[in-house]
């Protein structure tokens, strides 16, 4: 795919098919994730992102790191910054708790 941020586009139907199985801050990550390589290095080469070895060793790990960043200092951010055309901001403030990242005692109750 040509431009990475497209790459969500795909991933955010999962969510609707199963959203209490999958994260939508994972779905979208996961699915840049492979392209972060050219955004670290800002040359187009690809070394290790787009390998098995790469998922572990880089995909992963910046996964993670950005996950927590964006909802460590951006999320809140963002919702107060949404239009207010149609109460838009309401909506995303009343979202906003219940959008968190899960954890691993999430997975084990079923």
């Amino acid at each position: 795919m040509p431009f990475t941020f497209a790459h969500p586009t795909y991933a955010f139907p999962l969510k609707f098919i199963s959203p209490r199985w999958f994260s939508l801050t994972g779905l979208v990550l996961g699915s840049m994730a492979p392209d972060f390589e050219y955004f670290l290095a800002l040359e187009p080469y690809q070394t290790i992102g787009h390998s098995f070895a790469g998922f572990f060793l880089q995909g992963i790990p910046l996964c993670l790191l950005f996950a927590y960043l964006f909802h460590t200092f951006v999320k809140e951010s963002l919702v107060l910054h949404l239009p207010s055309i149609l109460d838009i901001n309401r909506r995303g403030y009343s979202l906003l708790s219940s959008w968190g990242l899960p954890t691993l005692s999430a997975f084990s109750h079923t």
